[in-house]
């Protein structure tokens, strides 16, 4: 060790044929402050960093490594105190990005898919929390459609039969027609085009705008939840508080349908529930 600078003290394993990694160790000597903290940025990996990591990884002093974390090579992710080296956020986004089009090739009718089961498939990253981070940018940055629960690509499109696009037509034409009394998903589970495929085929409704889902596999029309919102406010203003009973023979139809829809209106936040009796928000 006589007469040498030590880089790193506890380095990852670098591999001869990884000329990029060998690149970034070599800026850790540079006389440069900004491209040896660009570099130890970069090592930090998929963790993130902060000032300490720049104090002990690039030589800077603390306030150095301050100034340093406005670079824009830096990314604030969101839920996150920690920075990350953008060329690792966009590592996380294409590796997200290629998880989710083997999703959608192998599920060609669904819309969208369970947002911690694709995350999981990126577990062995070791940072749950940073991808989830990463998640909710692609998110902000329209690249991915979706919310907590479900996301898609936001270039995906369903790929329908042609039955496949008559039964979706179908579904909501008579789903605008009955109102208050929509049909049973099941209905439509032996018609062509439904064999095996009825739930992704409301999935394709709701993500395009015909349908809004209650709870369960309640779905009213756009048209029709929009007639709920006037009906709801116009007898509610005021003050009124109304019993499930009372939405029930307010709207015409059955409790079957009546209690889905009072868990959806409180789930937006339409109506505020306070024991029996439900109030206008």
């Amino acid at each position: 060790m006589g007469g040498g600078q030590v880089l790193q003290s506890t380095p990852s394993k670098l591999r001869r044929r990884h000329i990029e990694s060998i690149e970034r160790v070599e800026l850790l000597w540079s006389s440069d402050a900004e491209q040896r903290a660009h570099s130890a940025a970069w090592f930090a990996g998929f963790d993130g960093f902060g000032v300490a990591e720049l104090v002990r990884g690039a030589g800077l002093r603390p306030d150095q490594a301050e100034a340093m974390l406005r670079s824009d090579r830096f990314i604030s992710l969101p839920g996150s105190n920690r920075l990350l080296h953008i060329d690792r956020a966009q590592e996380i986004e294409h590796r997200v990005m290629d998880v989710l089009q083997q999703m959608h090739e192998s599920n060609p009718l669904m819309t969208a898919h369970d947002r911690q089961k694709v995350q999981s498939q990126l577990d062995y990253l070791g940072n749950p929390a940073m991808v989830s981070s990463v998640v909710d940018r692609l998110l902000i940055t329209k690249r991915l459609t979706g919310d907590l629960k479900r996301i898609a690509r936001a270039d995906f499109k369903p790929k329908l039969t042609a039955n496949q696009r008559k039964l979706k037509d179908k579904i909501a034409i008579q789903h605008q027609k009955s109102g208050f009394h929509p049909p049973d998903m099941e209905s439509y589970a032996s018609q062509p085009g439904g064999q095996g495929n009825v739930h992704d085929l409301f999935d394709v409704c709701v993500a395009e705008g015909y349908l809004v889902a209650m709870s369960g596999d309640v779905f009213l029309h756009v048209d029709v939840e929009v007639e709920l919102r006037r009906i709801l406010t116009e007898r509610m203003r005021g003050g009124v508080g109304l019993t499930v009973a009372e939405i029930r023979d307010l709207l015409g139809t059955t409790r079957k349908y009546a209690v889905p829809i009072c868990e959806y209106i409180d789930r937006v936040g339409l109506t505020r529930r306070d024991g029996d009796l439900r109030f206008l928000v």
